[in-house]
């Protein structure tokens, strides 16, 4: 009868610790690391072999994804796979095991490692302690953010290398070391703020426990911002030439451009998604209705015919379907793809093959890039897959970087390269004046949430080849580093100290 009449809010309350309870248990941490390892061993795996997936479509597939098919082909050699008969070869090639995927795992281990955290380390802070604890904590979440935006970039580093010059060590920012020094330097200065934090809301003996556990969820939340709205890209340049777009590494599109009046002319882009799709893609502004055929995930091409085609330069050269690469080597995937145009009339207009080989920058510029044409009515097309188009922009207007000259210093005595660099000119939305700068290797440059590597160069030696990656959290990951650094270090320090005060230790009888 007591049961009965127990308040409502009082069994909401008991099935909520229940619950968070469960979701702190020690067992679901290992039950989810077996789980991680497992994913980490497929994953790996699924890149090896004759029959192994690029690194691009295992990140998507296995890591990046809510659920994982682990399939069972990937664990089995793969000259037994050849030695099967077809119907048994077919079954292990499509055979899978469902698996919790690396967006799963990263999401329970949060939720795990969240609802120990609020079991076992409890806010002691009350009144005007708690208030400023929260004060400070404020203030280190919004100093975080200030670093991860740039706002302190190069900051600290320039104050550590002046101290430098006083002691006679003629260094710069453009040093490796002080640069990684200065990123080390401002997740220090995170990590002091939240210790101060910690220390108000959590007292002196837990502050440090809280930092490591707090350094890891802050590893979390890194991966999390890296899978949203991370981007590479290439940029690719002659001495002479400004460009004001980058090249996706691993996305294409199909450009459909139409020459206008006075040299102007309009452009528009099909996405790869849509081409690797079955559904008419129409486009009412052309006139054009687009009917994707095929899709080649990675492939080259030979002199012939490609089967089927009738229209364009798929007449003289033959499409050949090859298995994508595994991402090990340095060989990348290149896309190609059937795609059959009909006029707004419905007359056919002809199926094209297509292929990501004909486009100039993917191939480092060993040729022009080769349009293809097509004439619906009175209207010509030129026509091209290519790397998407990323353009350099912000809202004040567009970023374009010239090269002026590019540099290749050989070891003496030998052609080998020893170092390479790119003498370039950044126009900034808004700047009339050229910014001059110089990329070399291990010396990249930041500019509009991007950094711009030194990645290689056109087999002419006349030209530059840029990785872009765009990472607006590449800067957590050290500022948890520190975090979990100076937890651990005043963790140890308070446990050390705890011991040598205790009756009989440290020399004490």
């Amino acid at each position: 009868m007591s049961d009965l009449s127990q308040p409502e809010t009082a069994v909401e309350t008991s099935l909520w610790r229940q619950m968070r309870r469960l979701m702190a248990s020690i067992r679901i941490t290992v039950f989810l690391m077996a789980c991680s390892m497992v994913l980490v061993l497929a994953g790996t795996l699924a890149q090896a072999g004759a029959y192994g997936n690029s690194i691009d479509t295992v990140v998507t597939e296995v890591f990046r994804c809510w659920f994982a098919k682990i399939h069972i082909h990937t664990f089995v050699p793969d000259s037994f796979i050849e030695s099967r008969t077809p119907e048994s070869k077919a079954f292990l090639l499509k055979f899978f095991i469902p698996w919790l995927g690396g967006i799963s795992i990263g999401l329970l281990f949060f939720l795990n490692l969240l609802a120990a955290h609020s079991l076992r380390w409890k806010v002691s802070a009350r009144g005007g302690k708690l208030a400023a604890g929260l004060l400070v904590l404020g203030l280190s979440f919004g100093l975080g953010v200030l670093v991860v935006q740039g706002g302190l970039m190069d900051l600290i580093g320039r104050m550590l290398t002046s101290m430098a010059g006083i002691f006679g060590t003629q260094s710069t920012l453009d040093d490796s070391f002080w640069r990684v020094l200065d990123r080390l330097a401002q997740g220090l200065l995170i990590a002091g703020v939240v210790y101060l934090a910690l220390r108000l809301l959590y007292g002196k003996a837990k502050a440090g426990v809280v930092m490591i556990h707090s350094s890891v969820l802050l590893l979390l939340l890194a991966e999390l911002v890296t899978h949203l709205g991370a981007v590479e890209s290439r940029m690719t340049l002659r001495e002479g030439e400004s460009a004001a777009y980058v090249d996706r590494s691993n996305r294409f599109e199909l450009a459909i451009i139409e020459d206008l009046a006075a040299g102007q002319a309009r452009s528009t882009v099909v996405p790869q998604k849509l081409l690797m799709g079955k559904s008419d893609i129409e486009l009412p502004d052309l006139g054009l209705r687009l009917s994707p055929q095929m899709w080649f995930a990675n492939s080259d091409l030979k002199s012939g015919a490609t089967p089927g085609v009738d229209a364009g330069i798929g007449k003289e050269l033959m499409i050949l379907s090859l298995p994508e690469n595994n991402g090990v080597s340095s060989i990348t995937n290149a896309p190609a793809a059937l795609v059959r145009f009909t006029a707004k009339d419905g007359s056919s207009l002809g199926l094209y093959a297509f292929s990501s080989l004909l486009y100039g920058n993917f191939i480092g510029r060993q040729y022009p890039d080769l349009y293809q044409e097509l004439q619906c009515g009175e209207r010509k097309f030129r026509l091209m897959l290519r790397s998407e188009r990323e353009y350099l922009s912000d809202d004040k207007g567009q970023m374009s970087i010239s090269l002026r000259d590019f540099h290749i210093e050989r070891f003496m005595g030998s052609q080998d390269k020893m170092s390479y660099s790119s003498m370039i000119d950044i126009k900034m939305p808004g700047e009339t004046v050229p910014e001059h700068a110089e990329i070399w290797m291990n010396h990249p440059l930041r500019r509009l949430g991007r950094t711009f590597y030194q990645s290689g160069f056109l087999s002419s030696e006349d030209g530059t080849i840029l990785q872009v990656v765009k990472n607006g959290g590449w800067m957590i990951p050290y500022i948890s580093c520190m975090i979990a650094a100076l937890g651990m270090f005043i963790h140890f320090v308070s446990m050390l100290l705890k011991h040598l005060r205790r009756p009989g230790q440290g020399g004490q009888e």
